[in-house]
């Protein structure tokens, strides 16, 4: 979930998918991954919303929660690209939504140096990931404002 550094919500570790069905929600556009994992979020959880603004770009949506207009369901691959310190994400629980992320390679050749540096650097961000959510886990109270 996506919202201002300054909402009250930006204190709270981790959200239901029912904050959405309180406040203005902000949508990505159907055409977007994004999308899909939210309607899905919002479905498994029951909660109906109104989607104030659908968004092809992720930007345009940082550009409109930052203006206070509402909040989002943004994944935190996107904030950490966003980087905005406007900006505060915090995960969505009940249900737990996720997808996978991965790289298809033909088994006959090999990398060229940039794919494996690619590779590595996805190898890394993916351990980052991880050693973040078991200190999240483990010290949710811990999270600094603005951490993606």
């Amino acid at each position: 979930m996506a919202c201002r550094h300054d909402d009250p919500l930006a204190a709270i570790p981790e959200h239901p998918w029912s904050v959405f069905g309180d406040r203005r929600f902000l949508a990505m556009s159907p055409e977007t991954g994004l999308c899909k994992m939210a309607e899905s979020g919002l479905a498994q959880a029951g909660v109906s919303v109104e989607r104030l603004f659908n968004c092809s770009a992720a930007t345009t949506m940082a550009a409109l929660v930052t203006a206070g207009l509402g909040i989002s369901a943004l994944s935190r691959l996107v904030m950490a690209q966003l980087a905005s310190p406007s900006l505060v994400w915090r995960p969505l629980v009940e249900p737990a939504v996720a997808r996978s992320i991965g790289i298809v390679r033909h088994k006959a050749r090999s990398l060229s140096p940039a794919a494996q540096a690619f590779v590595r650097e996805l190898e890394k961000q993916a351990r980052a990931i991880r050693m973040s959510d078991q200190l999240s886990a483990n010290a949710p109270d811990q999270m600094p404002v603005g951490s993606a």
